[in-house]
């Protein structure tokens, strides 16, 4: 299973509400798309999970630009899976960011709101902030690629949505 988080925005180690710690201690991979702050944040997210994915943002230090890139991608399960933390121009550019990067999920943080859609046969998603939500509840994602099912979460544990991982005409 992966976890997604993004937009931490801390200095100081973050303190996780327990289905967030839960979900990432039965993860094997941990994705976070950016804006960390510190190095500090990164270093207590990177031992959590087996496989840890990091992007930096444009809230970052400069120590955490210098140690992570602007752009990831991977492949998980045979799923192909870019990370990047910003895409000016909505859905229309973000996919076909994602069509460059030839993957089918792409997942990006910035706006502090959770979002999960389909254009042009690429996967968009976007996990919130777990600390620093706009306009709703904290919240992020679980994906479990084998099973295609994908969710998300309020910090809090609540279920907001259920989504197929891959988008639906791959």
């Amino acid at each position: 299973m992966i976890v997604v988080l993004s937009d931490t925005h801390s200095k100081r180690p973050p303190e996780l509400a327990t289905p967030v710690r839960t979900a990432i201690d039965s993860a094997d991979c941990l994705i976070h798309a950016g804006d960390f702050t510190s190095n500090a944040v990164v270093d207590t997210f990177a031992p959590m999970t087996e496989r840890f994915v990091a992007i930096a943002g444009n809230r970052d230090s400069s120590r955490v630009t210098d140690r992570l890139p602007k752009t990831a991608t991977i492949s998980y399960e045979g799923v192909r899976i870019a990370v990047t933390h910003h895409v000016a121009g909505g859905d229309v550019a973000r996919s076909l960011f994602g069509r460059e990067q030839e993957v089918s999920v792409l997942i990006t943080g910035h706006t502090h709101r959770p979002s999960v859609a389909t254009a042009r046969s690429v996967r968009l998603l976007n996990p919130g902030s777990h600390r620093r939500p706009r306009g709703g509840p904290p919240t992020f994602l679980t994906l479990d690629v084998t099973a295609n099912h994908g969710q998300l979460h309020t910090t809090d544990g609540t279920r907001l949505e259920e989504f197929p991982v891959r988008p639906p005409d791959r």
